[in-house]
């Protein structure tokens, strides 16, 4: 079997260290400052006194620039429109986030008034929305048979309503009230429910109630005697 031959003396490879040399070089040369062309790496002389300058213009725009923000009250001035509560916490908290943003006199008479119409604007289109499902209640209210007869509550319904107000209306017709507040006294489905408990506790009376004394007891002898001195 033939024997592969080696050599004792060992192997240089140029063009392994050529290579290698030449990747050295490449990292050094993408080192370098393109920008100044110096292949140490120094910045030009030039460059820090560019910095400096821009700088201390920088500097003097912002002084400038504080010199012509207007500037904060000690306090504002503020007058709440007629009939308007103000809470004087919330307007305290807001007065000092106005003053960190610097805002001057007229510039927090300006926001505080566009506030004030959004938030009112809202408040009534949200009041005018409610008022609008209410009527809608009402008018279904109105269409149904069972309930009335198409101008107002049938007068049975009513009794019947009127029966649960009186039993567990509360103190001060607290129950009435509270359903004419939120308005919900004209949903149909609440109609319809105090209308069944109205009728439920019709029935639930006992039949004798307005009777006279004589119908409402046996006053035969023996069920006296029976009341007066026991069954025995």
């Amino acid at each position: 079997m033939a024997e592969i031959p080696t050599s004792d003396a060992p192997a240089t490879d140029t063009g392994t260290s050529q290579t290698t040399t030449e990747a050295a070089d490449n990292t050094s040369l993408m080192g370098k400052d393109s920008s100044t062309g110096n292949s140490e790496g120094e910045t030009s002389p030039s460059s820090g006194e560019h910095t400096a300058e821009k700088t201390a213009e920088g500097e003097a725009n912002g002084e400038k620039e504080a010199e012509d923000k207007p500037k904060a009250p000690e306090k504002y001035e503020f007058t709440p429109p007629d009939g308007m509560e103000i809470d004087k916490e919330a307007l305290s908290s807001y007065e000092a986030l106005t003053r960190e943003h610097g805002l001057s006199q007229e510039q927090f008479d300006a926001i505080t008034k566009h506030g004030l119409e959004f938030f009112q604007n809202r408040l009534t289109g949200l009041a005018e929305q409610h008022a609008s499902i209410q009527q809608g209640w009402r008018d279904t209210a109105l269409k149904d048979k069972t309930l009335s007869d198409g101008e107002s509550l049938k007068p049975e319904v009513m009794q019947n309503v009127a029966h649960v107000f009186s039993q567990f209306g509360g103190e001060k017709d607290a129950l009435r009230k509270a359903l004419v507040e939120t308005g919900a006294g004209n949903h149909p489905a609440v109609i319809h429910a105090f209308n069944a408990i109205g009728k439920a506790l019709g029935a639930a009376q006992t039949p004798d109630r307005g009777k006279p004394a004589s119908e409402l007891k046996d006053n035969s002898y023996e069920a006296i005697a029976r009341r007066r001195y026991g069954s025995n």
